[in-house]
This record gives structure tokens, sequence and C-alpha cells, in this order.
């Protein structure tokens, strides 16, 4: 009794001498064989594993599980307890396939024993979350603490102390990877049930209150994270001795705080505090230590006193490198990021650049090591919690690249890894499952696009979202589970590792004389010491012959995406779509072309002395580059850049390491001309019969074109207002003309196209396509900006999600559309007309060579860190596509259909895609410049093929 008092008041010396005492007067008593000494072994061993006495608890409880399993009738739930201990002892000296082995097989007896809905069992489950956590299995660490929190909800109330336990473990691991919203909710929650369970004053309750504040620390609220350190602090300062870790943790904590706020004496003063507390109780050597030593290191950084911050991170290296074996990576990797920067900011690059190589190099070890049970999101929130990694990495090599060459070499390949890495991850994931032809793994595939299409139709939901909130919550755990249980079943993704191990030099290798292949990254610059502010276009450009790439410096983004550029993209009209309209021309006005000279100048000309004379160039844009046609770039002689190159615009370089599309089957689906005023009696109809086969793919008759103005051509345009809702859709006649004309040549070429327009053109005729090899849909599309999507909410008296997920703000519309902007509620058995990038991304496009979007603003999007635009593009790729022709502003509808009938007929007569593209837009361009006089891009040169 006196030994579990010592054990809840944290005196772990004091009840190891107890439990100790009560194991000699048992045994000399019972003897030793007695199941009493099988306890007392048990309660020994608790003791000594709360030490760190990781030896002698081992042995203890192999003694007391030797006595449990000899008696005559061994308790399951003592042996599964026994299990459970030795499992977290193995955890913490990291032994964690042990550890795991034991943990689950706990759970099985204890399950066994008393029932899979007990709270006996969801502590076992807590465990397994703990483990997977340590393990960085992010995936496995949420399904095992929800798991936990539903069986404690149930069996033991909402408010009760386990439950709250489970809440805070969620809820570190939530803040661990970036989902802070989640993870402030759960503390908020968890606290107040601590509080009135152990009273104010309790040290459990310091710790969670430590964890609650660590985390708000982490999102920048220093004052209320202050607060919270200060009043933890407070708790451990009453418990004496005892709570020297503790205490000396929150002294590290207030230190950052106070360095934070400038005050450079009082954090020093308090992070050494907190070294001397920590040395004296756990050694000089001590994996707890590192925390302030890296905190000093950095204050002596910041005030460059470089020589004083060095000892104090290769002394955190040395300890992070010792413990290496029980630490989480990404620890190790700390002190690495560390060393890398205090070199970078002190001017030695030959010392940062080898520490930057390992840093960068364990992150994506561990990336590739959990992918195969990683969900998009999980990936996502996997980068953002190393958000600043690769852009400091970058900021390096621009200020040393000139000294030490060979660092532009690293840059290329580290773009390489990084760039677009998650969107393949997916595709990957996606094929694999097809290709496997296992019947549970597409029946799996197909409920996850059945529960993306059910999230979209909520997010779209006329009524206030906030009525959705909790289902489209829950909505989402589950499909992010389903796309984890997928992950997993698909784990051999063959593709992903090729492009993982992809290098600039492989990429040289695939280039043929007069290519050359360049890379562009945008990212915010950094000293080693602070983050700029600034964001910085920088190129880097291989040739075939080049003994290094290129770096070329193009600039900061605040000068290059104003003035000249902002005027190229304002510059465009709208006429085939929904987007917010510029002030149109007057009556009779001639819209004028783009000054795209000034553009050029920044963003081109100073790749050209690294292309060497190229002719062809594999072009991966990033940032503003991504929103606009570069080849409409003009130069000072008036040529555009698609006049001299054949420009071949990708999402990396290294796809060009990918096998060439093997085309086979010569299928395609034609959509256009949508009743965007069906029904929902006419679209059930309609739908009917689609899937019994009765429904006609010919091509309905050519409607006559809307009126338009003579003077400008120009047809009828709707406003969006920054919303999906609004007035009706007009018609689009042109497209009906257009679907008629590449049905026609296709058949012509030998081609079995089906062509669905008017009350077919319906949604479900894409959604439920199997891999055509072409997909052209000519409809309406749209894309919600930041501005436009804050614009809606305040229409709608709420606040704007800007972190929503944004593949839900672009899309297309179809056949029966107008309800949904009307605000009519869902109609059972009758989607709605609207086809997300979100919902695209399930689509099954495994054999499609070619999607064209002949809509508007198809080929814009949102950029998240550097993994490229989240929109259609991403979407229909991520579904299989292998390339996507879409638009990057509003479309007209005459001039667009001629257009695709020059493509299609260049590209049926033997060019490859992008060049029958090309030479299709310089035809085009001479029919505007007939049609009207002069030379007007923006007729003609809205389209951009994403290809290989």
């Amino acid at each position: 009794g006196l030994g579990s008092l010592y054990d809840n008041m944290h005196k772990f010396a004091d009840a190891e001498q107890a439990f100790g005492q009560a194991l000699l007067l048992d045994a000399k008593v019972l003897g030793q064989q007695h199941p009493k000494i099988g306890l007392d072994l048990f309660h020994l061993a608790t003791a000594y594993q709360l030490e760190g006495k990781f030896a002698l608890a081992e042995d203890a409880y192999g003694k007391a599980m030797a006595i449990e399993q000899k008696a005559a009738t061994p308790d399951q739930a003592t042996i599964a307890t026994i299990e459970e201990n030795v499992g977290a002892l193995f955890r913490d000296e990291g032994k964690y396939a042990a550890a795991e082995a034991l943990f689950l097989q706990a759970l099985a007896s204890r399950a066994k024993a008393l029932g899979p809905n007990h709270p006996a069992v969801a502590a076992i489950l807590d465990d397994l979350g703990a483990l997977y956590q340590y393990e960085s299995r992010y995936s496995d660490a949420e399904r095992a603490f929800r798991q936990a929190l539903i069986v404690d909800t149930k069996a033991l109330g909402p408010t009760n102390i386990q439950t709250a336990q489970v809440m805070v473990d969620l809820a570190r691991l939530y803040g661990g990877h970036g989902q802070w919203g989640a993870s402030d909710q759960l503390y908020h929650d968890a606290i107040p049930i601590f509080v009135k369970a152990l009273g104010p004053t309790d040290v459990r309750l310091a710790d969670i209150l430590f964890s609650a504040s660590d985390q708000l620390l982490t999102e920048g609220k220093f004052n209320q994270a202050e607060s919270g350190f200060s009043a933890a602090a407070a708790i451990f300062e009453k418990a004496a001795d005892t709570q020297n870790r503790a205490l000396a943790n929150c002294y590290d904590r207030l230190a950052s705080i106070a360095e934070d706020g400038g005050k450079h004496d009082l954090a020093e003063s308090l992070f050494k505090r907190s070294l001397d507390m920590l040395e004296k109780a756990d050694g000089p050597g001590s994996e707890g230590l590192t925390p302030p030593l890296e905190g000093l290191g950095r204050v002596y950084k910041d005030e460059q006193r470089f020589a004083d911050a060095e000892p104090l991170y290769q002394r955190e290296l040395k300890i992070d490198q010792a413990h290496s074996n029980t630490q989480d990576p990404a620890l190790l990797r700390a002190s690495q990021a560390d060393l890398a920067a205090l070199y970078y900011a002190w001017g030695k690059p030959a010392q940062a650049a080898p520490y930057f190589q390992s840093y960068l190099g364990s992150l994506m070890e561990e990336f590739r090591a959990n992918a195969p049970t990683m969900s998009e999101r999980d990936r996502l929130i996997y980068f953002a919690t190393e958000r600043n990694a690769f852009p400091l990495f970058f900021s390096f090599v621009l200020k040393f690249h000139e000294q030490m060459p060979e660092l532009s070499g690293q840059m290329y390949d580290a773009l390489l890894e990084e760039k677009g890495l998650i969107a393949a991850s997916a595709a990957a994931m996606r094929a694999a499952v097809v290709a496997s032809g296992d019947p549970q793994a597409v029946s799996m595939l197909d409920k996850l696009a059945s529960d993306r299409s059910q999230l979209a139709a909520l997010a779209e939901s006329a009524s206030d979202p906030a009525n959705h909130r909790d289902q489209f919550v829950q909505l989402s755990q589950e499909a992010n589970s389903l796309e984890q249980s997928l992950m997993k079943r698909s784990a051999t993704l063959s593709r992903q590792q090729t492009l993982n191990a992809a290098t600039w030099r492989d990429v040289q290798k695939a280039l043929k004389p007069g290519d050359a292949a360049v890379e562009v990254i945008r990212f915010q610059f950094g000293t080693g010491i602070e983050v700029t502010g600034a964001l910085v276009y920088v190129a880097l450009v291989v040739t075939p012959d080049c003994k290094q790439p290129a770096l070329v410096v193009l600039g900061e983004a605040r000068d290059l995406e104003a003035g000249p550029m902002l005027a190229y993209r304002a510059g465009v009209g709208q006429t085939r779509g929904i987007s917010a309209e510029e002030v149109p021309p007057a009556p009779g006005q001639q819209p004028t072309a783009p000054d795209t000279a000034a553009a050029y100048a920044a963003f081109w000309k100073p790749l050209e002395p690294s292309l060497a004379g190229a002719k062809r160039v594999y072009f991966a844009p990033d940032g503003v580059l991504n929103t606009i046609p570069i080849g409409l770039l003009a130069g000072g002689d008036g040529k555009l850049l698609m006049e001299k190159i054949q420009l071949r615009v990708v999402n990396s370089t290294k796809d060009l390491l990918l096998p060439a599309f093997a085309a086979q089957a010569r299928t395609a689906l034609l959509v256009g001309n949508p009743r965007f005023d069906l029904s929902a009696a006419q679209q059930r109809s309609a739908m009917t019969e689609l899937t019994s086969g009765a429904a006609s793919t010919s091509p309905q008759p050519a409607q006559s074109p809307a009126a338009q103005d003579p003077a400008t051509n120009q047809a009828q345009s709707v406003s969006r207002g920054g919303d999906l809702r609004g007035g009706d859709l007009n018609p689009l006649p042109g497209t009906q003309l257009e679907v008629d004309t590449v049905d026609t040549l296709l058949k012509s070429a030998g081609w079995q196209p089906a062509a669905f327009s008017g009350g077919l053109a319906l949604k479900q005729t894409v959604t439920a396509a199997h891999g055509p090899r072409v997909v052209h849909i000519a409809t309406h599309g749209f894309f919600l900006s930041d501005e436009e999507l804050k614009a809606s909410a305040e229409a709608q008296g709420r606040q704007a999600n800007l972190n929503e997920d944004p593949m839900l703000r672009s899309g297309l519309f179809f056949a029966g559309a107008d309800r949904v902007r009307q605000g009519a509620p869902p109609e059972p058995g009758v989607d709605d007309g609207v086809l997300t990038a979100f919902e695209a991304s399930q689509l099954n496009l495994e054999g499609t060579e070619l999607v064209v979007l002949s809509a508007c603003e198809t080929g814009l999007g949102k950029e998240l860190n550097s993994d490229g635009v989240f929109g259609l593009r991403r979407g229909l790729q991520e579904a299989g596509a292998d390339a996507v022709m879409m638009s990057m502003w509003s479309v007209p509808d005459q001039e667009t259909q001629e257009l695709m009938s020059l493509f299609y007929k260049n590209w049926l007569g033997g060019m490859d895609k992008p060049e029958a593209l090309r030479q299709a837009q310089l035809a085009e361009r001479e029919t505007v410049r007939k049609r009207y006089g002069k030379d007007l891009p923006y007729y003609w040169g809205a389209f951009v093929m994403i290809s290989r």
C-alpha cells in the first residue's frame, strides 16, 4: 500500500524500496512460487520501469509472468497486464517490433477475458497508439487512439478521467502533425475533466497543462502558452525535488517564449537553469538535455555568437545519436537541422552541406517508410510539420552555389524528390489497386469515391455548412481511414519508388540533343537565423552537356508578380465561364492583347544563356507561372516564345523518366452542351435512360449559336460573384458544335467515341467511365480564389474557412447544375451536376491518355507547400490521366471550338500532343488575326497541355 502511494506521488525510489520490502516478507512467509509473489514482482517491476531501470524491470516482469502462467488457473487479465507493461518497457527501450507484438498479444488476451468493449481494452489501444506515434506511424496511431476513445466514451462516459487521458494523447498526436484546431479542441475538453477529478494542484494536471501549452507555443500563441507553462511550473515547484525534470522543461519553454519576445538575457538565464536541473537529475548524457541545449544554442546563434552555439549543438547531436535507437527520428533530424542552420548563418558552407543532406535524407527516408500507410491528408500533414526544411536548404544553395557549384545539383535532386511527390503517390496507389485486380481493393476504391462524392455534396450544400459539420467531419475521418487501408493493400508502389530515385543526371540522360530541362521553384528565403519573408524565384537548367545544373536567380516574387504580370492576367476577358469579370470593353471596342514583354524579360530572358539555344524545353513551373500559358510571353522582337521553341510543360522534369504511355484502345468519352436547367425529374429520367443502355451516344443536332456582338464576338457571360451559387448558367451552343466535330474526326480516324450532350451530359457519364483513352469535356468551369471564397462566405453571413480542402474550390458543371446554384436541396438518387476536383481525383482514368477540359479556368487552383496546384489538373492526374489540356482563363465559344478541331486533326495526323496543340494555336492565331484585324492571344492562347 505504501509503495502504491509513493507511486502515485511520483516518488519512484521510495516506491521501489517499499515494494522490495513487501516482496522479501511475502517470500519468507509464502514461498517463492506463491501467486502473491507474482503480484509483488509486478509492482516492483513497475517501479523499476518508472525509474528507467529497464533491465531490472524486464527481469522482474519475466519472473512474475512465469509464476502466473504456472498457476492452476492462469488469470488472463493479469497476464494481459504484464504483457502490456512489458510492451511499454520495450517501447521505452526502442524495441518497437517486440513492443507491438506484446501489445497486440495483450489486446487479444484482455478482449478474450473482459470483452472487446471494456475500458481495460481501451487502455491497451491507447498504449498501441503511443507506440505508433513513437514510430511516426501517424495513421496507425490515430486509428488506435480513436478506437480507444470510442470504447472509453461508451463504457465510462465522456467526462471520465480515462476518457480524458485518451483525448489528451490524441491531442498530442494531432498537434504534432499540424492539426492544430483538432488538438486545441481536445485539450479544451479534457482539462476541465482532470481539474474536477484531481484538483487544481495535482502533478498529473500539470503534465497536461504543459502539453497543451506546448501546442499553443507551436501555434505561436505565446501569451496563452506562457500562462499555461507558468501554472504548470507553480504546481511542479510545490512537488519539491520529485518534479525536477518537469519543472526544468517548463523553464525551457518559458525561455523560448522570452527569446521570441526579444528578452535574450532572460531566455539565456532560464535555458541555463533548465539545463543545470536536468544535468543534476539525469546526468550529462541524458536525452532530456536536448531541448535546453538547442534553445541556448539558438539564443547564441540569434545573437551571432556562433562559437558559443557550436559546442551546444554538437553536444545535442551527440546525445541524439547515442539515443537514436530509442528516439523519434524527428529528434535526430532536429539536431542535424540546427547544425546546418548554424554553419549556414556562420558562413561555413562546407560544414553546413553534409548536415543539410543528412537532415533532408532522413526526412525523405522516414516518409518513404511510412508512405504505404498514409493517406494524402497524412502526407500533406507530414510535410506541413517540416515546411521550412526544403526552403532553408534552397536559401543556403542560393547564397553559396557560386562558392560550391555542386550545390546546384543537390538542389535539383531535392526538387525532384519533393516536387509533386504527394500527388504522384496518390496516383501510384490508384494504379496499383486497379492493376492488382483485387476485388476487395477495387471495392474499397469505389467506396472511397462514393464517400468523397458525399463530402463534396455536403460542402456545396446551399444551407449553412455549420449544420453539416459533424456529418462532414465523421465522413472525412471514414474516408481518410479507408484511404489508409487502401494504401496498405497497394504497398508495392514501384512507379513511385522509381520516381524517388531520380537525380538531375538521370534527367540529363533522358534529354536529346537540342533539349533542355528547367525546374522553377518559388520559396521563402531564410538566413539560418530568421525567415526574411521574401519569396524568391529560382530556376535550375539542365542541358545534355552541362557539368552541373545552371542556377538562375529570377528575383523576388513581389517584383516579378507585380506590374506586367498582373496586367497580363487582368488583360484577358471572360466569356465561357462564371468567373468574376473585369470591366468589359465598351461597345465596338476591341480587347487588346496583354503586354508580355516585361514578363518575358523577368521570367524567360534570364534563362536564355543557360539554355544554349535549345529548341525543345521541358518546363516545370511554380508560383504565378502555374497560372499563365508561358508560351505566350514575347520578347522585344514581338515573337512569342511558342514560336521560337517547342515548350513542354510538366509537373516535374522527373516525368521524363516515366515509361512512354502505351496507347491501346481507341475509345473516347465526349461530353458537352449540358442542359444546366434540367429538373430533378428530367435528370432522373435521363439517368435511367443512361444506365439502361437506351441512350443514343450520337451527338444531338447543333443548336444555333447564341447572339454575339459582331464587334467583339463575345457570347453573353454570367457573373459568379465568388460562389457556386447564383443565377442560371448560360447555354453553350458552341460546345455542341465542338463535340460534333471531335466526334466526327475521331470516327474518321477509326476510333469509337461515345458522345453525350443536352440532358445526357450528366456528371454520371464521367463518374461511370472506365479508362477511356480520351475524355473531352466542354462545359462551364469554376475556380474560387481566397478572395472569392471570403466574398461568398460574407454574402452568406459566415466566416470563410480558407483551410478547407482546396480541391473543393474548382470543378465543372453538368446537366442539372442550376439547381445547386439556386440553392435547391439535394434530391435522393440524383447527383448535383457539379464535379469538383476533389471528386475528380476518384475517377477511373487508368489507361486514359488525355483529358481535355474545354472550359474556363480549369488550370487554376490553390498552391500548398510545394506540391503543385490543387485543382482539376491535380485531381485528374491522381485519377490516372497521363496528360491534361486545360485553360488558364475564361475562353470564347467559337474560337475554342475551332482550336479543338485543329488540335485533334494535328494529333490524329501523327503529331505528339503538345506539338499538336502548339501548331493548332498558331493556326488559330492567324484566323483570329484575320477576323479582328489584330493579334489577340486572349482568344486562342488560354490552353496549356501538361504532358510528358
